[in-house]
């Protein structure tokens, strides 16, 4: 049987869950700081106005294979 990991993201209203999970998906633009997945940089406040929209396409789709 395969396993499967499932993750959760818990906080109270209005903590910014959506919001973090918009910003990882290029959905919203942080103003600031950056994000991580498994130490590997996805977004940098300081670079996110050079990201091309390949590189924000291949972000996307890799964040989550990353995560696993």
């Amino acid at each position: 049987m395969n396993q499967i990991k499932l993750y959760f993201l818990t906080g109270f209203l209005g903590s910014g869950k959506t919001t973090l999970l918009r910003c990882l998906n290029f959905l919203e633009t942080p103003t600031s700081g950056k994000i991580l997945v498994n130490d590997k940089p996805v977004f940098d406040s300081e670079t996110a106005n050079r990201m091309s929209e390949a590189q924000i396409r291949e972000n996307r789709l890799h964040s989550i294979d990353q995560a696993y």
